[in-house]
């Protein structure tokens, strides 16, 4: 296993990265097409490039991950590419809305200057159950020079938040959605998760 920042990727891996994405976060996307490939298209050049990293196998991408300071954005959704590819309308819907929520996320609580955040964790379907996410973060908090990271999950999703206590993350924070929310959402709440590396101890 190969694990490493995307920028160091030719650019055509920008399709790669994106076809997971698609795959990862598919129940918040379908609603624009239920057409992956499309999808796919749709997001492909919305990645901060140097903000990426990569589980590589033989050569293919089969895991990603961002690292921000949890003000800076990962993801810029452009309007255009969206309309090629989703049409429109729903291409116009989708930049307004996927607008608020990836390039003006902003986190209820005060990211100290020593704290980073780690977003948009999805690994390839065919590829799960692997501790591929494990290696990933284990990679990107090892090449980090800060010491605490915290990452946001849905509650419905039980697998990821086994994967991420297995690692040494704890839940330090809960937002509660209401009623009409969770019926949009398909989840009642959002879990904030941190990690504190350990220090060394200096001989």
């Amino acid at each position: 296993m190969e694990y490493q920042k995307s920028s160091n990727l030719d650019p055509n891996a920008r399709l790669e990265i994106s076809r997971i994405f698609v795959e990862g976060f598919y129940e918040w996307f379908k609603y624009f097409s239920k057409d992956k490939n499309k999808l796919t298209a749709a997001f492909s050049d919305a990645f901060v490039w140097e903000k990426f990293y990569v589980a590589m196998e033989n050569g293919k991408i089969i895991g990603i991950a961002a690292l921000t300071n949890g003000i800076e954005t990962v993801v810029i959704t452009n309007k255009k590419t969206l309309r090629k590819h989703l049409g429109f309308i729903r291409g116009s819907i989708a930049k307004f809305f996927l607008k608020k929520e990836f390039e003006k996320h902003s986190y209820p609580f005060d990211m100290c200057a020593d704290t980073d955040s780690i977003e948009f964790i999805a690994v390839d379907k065919d590829c799960r159950g692997k501790n591929i996410a494990g290696g990933l973060l284990e990679y990107i908090v090892q090449n980090s020079s800060k010491n605490r990271f915290v990452l946001e999950v849905a509650s419905s999703n039980t697998s990821a938040i086994r994967a991420y206590e297995k690692f040494g993350f704890v839940e330090f924070f809960t937002i509660n959605l209401s009623s009409k929310e969770q019926k949009y959402a398909g989840f009642e709440k959002y879990i904030y998760m941190e990690y504190i590396k350990q220090s060394v101890p200096k001989k």
